[in-house]
């Protein structure tokens, strides 16, 4: 596997990211301020109401803005990666990302880690839905191997790894 790529196409958008992530931490900052009521002569149900819809809005301005920078990050990556001679392409768009990560994040976190599978199992089904290669597999270097069998058992114990290589 090689990549053969530079970062270079990634910048613009990073840079943008970290404006946003800057004003994220200070609206939560300016939020938890707000609600210990050091600045505000408003009611505290007044200042949580205020803090809480614009760390919504800085919020809803965010994660958007992490999947437009995540998607190209993802598709830059795959379009310069190389597995044995073969290119690859991968196009999710930050809408499709928003769509599998959210849904994925509440998934694992509303039960408390039970329902991990099904959102991994999910995730692996959306890269194998949007991964294609863009050369021929030589399939001769993935087929099984034309080697005789072993006669008495030794396979199956390297398949349990009954020598010990934990």
């Amino acid at each position: 596997m090689s990549f053969g790529g530079s970062t270079a196409g990634l910048y613009g958008r990073f840079v943008v990211l970290w404006l946003v992530a800057i004003a994220v931490v200070g609206q939560f900052q300016w939020t938890v301020t707000q609600l210990s009521g050091i600045e505000s002569g408003a009611t505290s149900t007044q200042a949580a109401g205020e803090g809480v819809l614009w760390l919504l809005l800085l919020l809803l301005i965010g994660l958007p803005i992490y999947a437009w920078y995540k998607a190209k990050e993802i598709r830059h990556l795959v379009k310069d990666t190389r597995f044995l001679g073969v290119r690859f392409t991968f196009e999710p768009s930050a809408g499709q990302l928003l769509r599998l990560v959210i849904p994925n994040t509440l998934l694992t976190v509303l039960s408390i880690g039970l329902l991990s599978p099904i959102a991994q199992w999910r995730y692996m089904r959306f890269v194998c839905r949007h991964l294609r290669n863009l050369d021929p597999i030589n399939w001769y270097l993935i087929a099984q191997s034309s080697a005789a069998a072993p006669t008495s058992g030794e396979g199956l114990a390297d398949a349990f790894d009954a020598g010990g290589a934990f």
